[in-house]
């Protein structure tokens, strides 16, 4: 019946009562029927069990931040439609209408498939059951929405926000979102940036972290990612408006009674980074 994944042993069921060769062949293709049926294979394991003992190793493999992420996904969108069933119970059907339900809710739907696909490959290779029914769930587009909402902005809407960006908000503001656009930085990589890592002259920005919240505290890391480590090129420009910026920012401070020099790009009133969620809240009104 395969490995018990707690103990390393397999599992074996007899049967007895048959009276005929013939017979015993016929019950043990019966029997074999009732365990690619999933009938027979750790009856009592729910989804929440395998995702428990998978977890236990998937942690430790990812970064905190990943982690966090994860887990928060998990917990929000997987574990309330799956956790308490027994997995062997889990269809085909089922997976469908949980992930259909889940995409009228959030436009991330494809990553929680993908999430929840992972715990049933696991439960597979564990011999909790023989076929993984998500893996033949079919992402619905558009569904409860008549027209998907636009994430970006076209050229002359750029302008417009930066225009008004450079009459209504703050000097630091707007540096953080012209820097965005023109750039094509992460959120958190701007928010993590040192000024060690601009250098004016040559018109490069070193990325080597990123910044992420937990339990309302900043954590700043390397980026995870290979290829997030890299080096961008500024443009004449951009490298004006940050160089202005930087000696804005020594002046503020020094008008505080502050003599040291900010090791932030962009800072809060004590010298921290910003809120990784600041940009978003400031961005709120000008996003139509």
């Amino acid at each position: 019946m395969g490995i018990d994944p707690k103990t390393g042993i397999r599992k074996t069921k007899t049967r007895r009562g048959v009276k005929t060769k013939k017979e015993a062949v016929a019950a043990a293709a019966e029997f074999q029927k009732e365990i690619d049926n999933n009938a027979l294979i750790r009856n009592d394991i729910t989804f929440e069990d395998a995702f428990k003992e998978w977890w236990d190793v998937h942690s430790k493999t990812i970064k905190r931040s990943t982690r966090y992420s994860k887990l928060s996904k998990f917990k929000k969108h997987i574990l309330p439609h799956f956790g308490k069933l027994k997995i062997k119970d889990i269809t085909k059907a089922y997976c469908q209408k949980v992930i259909n339900r889940i995409a009228q809710d959030i436009d991330s739907v494809q990553d929680v498939k993908i999430q929840a696909n992972l715990v049933f490959k696991y439960a597979v290779r564990m011999d909790c059951i023989t076929i993984n029914p998500m893996e033949f769930v079919v992402i619905p587009k558009n569904l409860s929405r008549e027209e998907e909402k636009r994430n970006f902005w076209e050229k002359d809407e750029i302008k417009t926000f930066l225009e008004k960006a450079h009459s209504q908000l703050e000097q630091q503001d707007y540096v953080m979102f012209y820097v965005l656009i023109f750039t094509g930085m992460r959120k958190g990589e701007l928010l993590a940036l040192e000024w060690k890592d601009v250098d004016l002259k040559e018109k490069t920005i070193n990325i080597k972290q990123t910044m992420f919240f937990k339990d309302g505290k900043e954590v700043i890391q390397t980026t995870k990612k290979y290829h997030s480590k890299r080096i961008i090129t500024i443009d004449d420009h951009t490298a004006q408006i940050l160089k202005k910026w930087r000696a804005q920012q020594k002046e503020i401070l020094l008008s505080n009674g502050i003599t040291s020099e900010a090791k932030y790009v962009l800072i809060r009133g004590d010298m921290r980074p910003l809120r990784l969620a600041y940009p978003n809240d400031l961005l709120k009104p000008y996003d139509r």
